[in-house]
């Protein structure tokens, strides 16, 4: 059980069951599955039935994947808190709105909020996710209607602008609640590319610095997970899922002679994961498919894999532990156990192994000098976008074209996420040009162009 580190007087705590399995009574062939399903555990030991069926929906009937679980139960478990340290009922909704007790819970996430204690993004989250909470207990009937005597919220519609694939912004309605806790729009940086979070592109420099460490210093195994994600663009659920067999049969293909790739289907539908798993489609450079199809025949590869789930068969992983574990756990593998009842003691892989690894790179880098800034794994991506953009600058390609093919390339839904690699060539452009001339200005300047300097004279 973990140490009490919030502010409540309680000791209500998640628990988890490993390997969580629903069948439905009339047949067991139809099954939910996940690997850890939370359970909410009151300061009684008893459970919270009803938050407990509530996220047990959300597998059962929405599907949600297991980070939606653990996070949902987490929100609720900050609110059990919170009923037991003010010793009040989910149900207590008297007359008086502000005394009910969702108003209180909110008036105590402000006053958390001021206290920098937890960011509003924070409060609204657990706000918004103990309101539908409510809406799931009244909607099922699951609360005696002589308790529901008032409502828990006030719904409001308001009306939002929001991006379209095209990068214009258009205006919709949406329900809100009178318990919504606004957050300012975190402010981003222009020395930033924002693609699935804040994005440093490495400069020229610490590439060539990275790729020499690769090919001198690093493991075969990471060498190439970081070039993939250099020069496919890869996220790390991508480059750790890729299988031997789909790289195979990618060589029968026709290679895109524009651009001398092959081009590999990815997302859902394939054993190759995506975010959210989003199909797009991976280019991959021909040398490097070539250098990653010797890889997987060599002797390095096969004894990793027959250590694996998937045994010395082309079916299995490319990039394999040393003790036959993947560096990212594919939802097929999740899949493939729990057909084959293969599930127990497994623990899902999540790419830390591969996060090590970089940080153990980036310190071996500054040993000398600081000469690599921090930077995370996905930070490639962005450095394979702006490399893009800046390869298209120098071949002149049109505008209309670059912005298309980086799109495609990139596998963005929005427009607007693909200008944003635009307006960071060209911010850095003239940064570049406006730091050259303030130099000359700076180096040129005379504090007092109207004495001329005849001699140093002591005072």
């Amino acid at each position: 059980m973990s140490k009490k580190v919030h502010p409540y007087d309680s000791n209500a705590v998640i628990e988890y069951i490993e390997n969580y399995r629903y069948e439905y009574k009339d047949s067991k062939k139809e099954a939910f599955h996940c690997l850890r399903m939370p359970v909410l555990i009151k300061s009684d030991k008893t459970l919270w039935e009803l938050a407990n069926v509530y996220v047990q929906s959300l597998l059962i009937e929405k599907s949600r994947k297991q980070s939606t679980l653990e996070s949902s139960a987490t929100n609720l478990l900050d609110f059990l808190r919170f009923l037991e340290h003010s010793n009040l009922d989910m149900l207590h909704l008297p007359e008086e709105k502000y005394e009910r007790v969702t108003y209180r819970y909110r008036d105590f996430l402000l006053q958390s909020v001021r206290q920098n204690l937890i960011k509003p993004s924070t409060a609204n989250a657990r706000i918004n996710k103990v309101l539908r909470f409510y809406d799931f207990c009244i909607s099922n009937q699951l609360f005696d209607k002589k308790y529901l005597r008032n409502k828990p919220y006030t719904e409001i519609s308001k009306s939002i602008m929001i991006p379209t694939d095209f990068g214009l912004d258009r205006k919709i309605e949406v329900t809100s609640s009178d318990l919504a806790i606004r957050s300012t729009k975190r402010h981003v940086a222009s020395d930033v590319i924002v693609d699935g979070g804040q994005l440093h592109p490495l400069n020229e420099q610490e590439q060539d610095l990275i790729k020499e460490y690769l090919m001198n210093t690093a493991s075969t195994e990471f060498k190439f997970m970081c070039l993939v994600a250099l020069y496919t663009g890869a996220r790390i659920q991508t480059v750790c899922t890729l299988r031997v067999r789909n790289l195979l049969e990618l060589k029968k293909n026709k290679i895109n002679e524009f651009d001398d790739t092959y081009s590999l289907k990815i997302g859902h539908g394939t054993p190759i994961d995506s975010k959210n798993g989003t199909r797009m489609v991976l280019k991959i450079p021909k040398w490097l498919l070539d250098d990653l199809i010797k890889y997987s025949k060599s002797n390095n590869w096969k004894k990793r894999a027959k250590a694996s789930y998937y045994g010395n068969t082309d079916q299995n992983y490319l990039f394999l532990t040393k003790y036959g574990t993947p560096y990212y756990t594919s939802l097929l593998e999740i899949e493939d156990r729990r057909k084959s009842n293969s599930l127990h003691g497994f623990k899902r892989a999540v790419g830390l192994s591969v996060r090590m690894h970089l940080n153990q790179m980036i310190k071996k880098l500054n040993t000398i000098d600081n000469c690599v800034s921090p930077f995370s794994f996905h930070d490639f991506r962005a450095t394979f976008g702006l490399n893009i953009v800046k390869a298209m600058t120098r071949s002149q390609v049109n505008g209309d074209q670059a912005l298309i093919y980086l799109k495609d390339r990139m596998g963005h839904k929005s427009m607007r996420t693909t200008l944003s690699y635009l307006e960071y060539s060209s911010f850095l452009s003239s940064v570049v040009n406006t730091n050259t001339k303030f130099s000359e200005e700076l180096n040129n300047y005379n504090p007092n162009p109207n004495l001329e300097s005849k001699g140093n004279k002591s005072e």
